[in-house]
């Protein structure tokens, strides 16, 4: 099993003569509560999260309602378990695949 906590450092691909690089997916733990929390990427279609390589990945068993934010952009909140940490993350559907996710005490449906 994978560290709960990682950092990706190599997120750059190319296509043909172009490159792309992303900052790279992170998961760490908050100084002051504790927890986890970090950015991960949706994978296959919004139905995985995971790191931007799609190496480490993990099913979404909950996705929220998609609304619409107070900045105009559609958002969606997604419940899943990070390595056995149960994770609240919120999607941003709007020319993105980030999900900004932290941990939880524990969700019901």
């Amino acid at each position: 099993m994978a560290t709960k906590t990682f950092a990706e450092t190599d997120c750059t691909f190319n296509f043909g003569e172009h490159s792309c690089t992303s900052g790279g997916a992170y998961i760490g733990v908050h100084r002051k509560t504790g927890k986890l929390g970090g950015l991960l990427y949706i994978q296959d279609g919004g139905k995985m999260v995971g790191d931007w390589h799609g190496d480490d990945v993990t099913p979404v068993e909950y996705a929220g309602k998609v609304y619409r934010s107070n900045f105009g952009d559609r958002r969606q909140t997604l419940y899943f378990h990070w390595h056995d940490t149960p994770m609240m993350g919120v999607y941003m559907r709007e020319n993105s695949d980030i999900v900004r996710c932290k941990q939880i005490k524990e969700w019901r449906q």
